[in-house]
């Protein structure tokens, strides 16, 4: 199973429980959109929805998982990597913190992030180390840094975000050669 492959069945599970809590809060939602992949693919993907009239209430929220994504080898057929991941929805540049917290943190963004770790965990796909965490950042108006806040736009929305980057994953290799290879050493 590729690493694509494993965290979309982690988002199909996510997306199982929190999109009936997240259609009571705004039933304008119609699914948890996962993308995994560079980021110039993922962006080409979400303008491709933004055209149809459907396509545009399928974006968000989003989950996505950014490649690269470094494997390291720890023994055997065991790596561990620290993918950057994001949730996100879209959002209006008008709002205050306040407003993004009551719209968007609390009822919508961070549910997600809270279900996708512990689906993760359950999963078994892909092991968890609680240990290095990594960290989780808020990033309300999501776009390019600059010195005094964002002077543009990561995606073509304006978008409430959060970025989970440094935790530490692991993953078990499962193909028939590692596993003759592991058999062999």
């Amino acid at each position: 199973m590729t690493l694509r492959e494993r965290f979309e069945t982690v988002a199909n599970a996510t997306e199982a429980v929190v999109l009936p809590i997240l259609q009571a809060y705004d039933p304008s939602i119609v699914q948890l959109h996962f993308q995994y992949g560079h980021a110039l693919d993922i962006l080409k993907e979400l303008v491709k929805l933004s055209g149809t009239h459907v396509g545009q209430y399928q974006q968000f929220p989003l989950l996505a998982v950014f490649e690269d994504v470094p494997l390291r080898g720890v023994q055997g057929v065991l790596s561990t990597m620290s993918p950057r991941i994001i949730v996100c929805n879209t959002t209006n540049p008008e709002y205050s913190r306040t407003q993004r917290d009551t719209l968007n943190f609390k009822p919508i963004l961070w549910p997600i992030v809270k279900e996708f770790k512990y689906q993760l965990h359950k999963s078994g796909l892909i092991g968890t180390n609680y240990k290095t965490p990594g960290t989780t950042i808020e990033r309300p108006f999501w776009g390019k840094e600059a010195l005094y806040g964002n002077d543009g736009l990561i995606f073509k929305e304006p978008l409430d975000c959060i970025e989970i980057t440094g935790w530490e994953l692991s993953i078990r290799e499962t193909n028939a050669c590692s596993q003759a290879f592991s058999k062999n050493f």
